[in-house]
């Protein structure tokens, strides 16, 4: 295999760069000339690319003789809708457009996220790959419409679309903050303890992007990757108490008009100095539905993956690796 990888800096794509290296495949990572390059691991290739601009880009030597290309890269975070699109719908298309192009282009895995079809109208009926997108704010609309992108060249090229759902793991730092409170005296929940959501291990995100890449069931389809048993945020935080040897001690749900308030400051912020607050009404929108979960069954039964790292054995690895990473101290 030669693979060529966007986001190889970021949480996924790193873990995804070691894996493919382990499994002996050829590693080339674009980067954005722009921006200052990250470590890789030895034997990776680093490729200054603006997948922004379509001049030249099909006929980039980056593409010559790769069997895989895993666009990882992405924007979890913004502003506005404008800032989400320009990271994850704009270079998406244009890659998938470029590499459309190819006398014989490579199979192009997109990852999306679960934000792109939306929350589950209940806690037991998850959502499906086969139901109407509904995402419910910016980044879930711009990776829905990656996907889109994607799914468009289809009938010219190999594509599989997969959707996460909330990953965790070391290197991550979206459930940071989590492990941080729960080292206080008294831990805040910023989203409602009944509320549910499914969760995946890095390890089960890559173990699944190789497996897709070498299926050939799984060209043109989507699939959602998550461990088969959804959480409450209640359960959460006690296995993760637990997970670092601690003995759960009280939490306090925000209210819901202080949780407003803060996003309504957080884009006043946000507006003023140019920079992505922590909370604001794109993550508030993210915040607000009660079940996000998924149902796993197409991968499950059209490629046999299924989630190995169990959450309390996930959870003890993350907090062990952020103590070795001195992230928590």
């Amino acid at each position: 295999m030669i693979a060529v990888v966007t986001g190889a800096s970021g949480f996924i794509g790193s873990h995804l760069v070691d894996a493919l290296l382990a499994a002996g495949a050829t590693v080339r990572v674009i980067v954005r000339p722009d921006t200052v390059r990250a470590r890789m691991p030895d034997g990776v290739e680093l490729v200054p690319l603006d997948l922004r601009r379509a001049d030249g880009l099909a006929h980039a030597d980056v593409w010559n003789g790769a069997t895989h290309v895993f666009h990882v890269a992405g924007r979890i975070a913004a502003r506005t809708d404008a800032q989400f699109a320009e990271g994850n719908v704009l270079p998406t298309a244009r890659l998938a457009d470029a590499l459309a192009l190819r006398a014989s282009p490579p199979h192009l895995v997109l990852v999306s996220s679960l934000a792109a079809v939306g929350p589950a109208p209940s806690l037991n009926r998850p959502v499906r790959e086969a139901d109407a997108a509904t995402p419910v704010e910016a980044y879930g609309r711009s990776k829905y419409a990656a996907e889109c992108a994607v799914l468009a060249q289809q009938h010219r090229m190999p594509v599989t679309v997969i959707r996460p759902a909330a990953v965790y793991g070391p290197r991550d730092r979206g459930f940071l903050a989590m492990f941080r409170q729960l080292r206080q005296p008294l831990a805040f929940y910023a989203v409602p303890p009944h509320h549910a959501l499914s969760l995946v291990h890095v390890d089960d995100v890559v173990a699944a992007l190789l497996q897709v890449a070498t299926a050939p069931q799984a060209v043109g389809a989507t699939y959602q990757v998550a461990h088969s048993d959804a959480l409450t945020w209640r359960d959460l935080y006690t296995l993760t108490a637990r997970a670092m040897h601690r003995t759960p001690g009280p939490t306090v749900p925000v209210p819901p008009p202080l949780m407003r308030l803060a996003a309504l400051a957080g884009d006043a912020w946000g507006a003023i100095s140019g920079q992505v607050p922590l909370l604001n009404r794109h993550k508030l929108a993210l915040a607000r539905p009660p079940w996000w979960v998924c149902d796993v069954t197409r991968i499950t039964h059209e490629l046999g993956w299924s989630a190995r790292v169990a959450h309390d054995e996930g959870l003890r690895a993350t907090y062990a690796w952020y103590q070795r990473a001195g992230w928590i101290r």
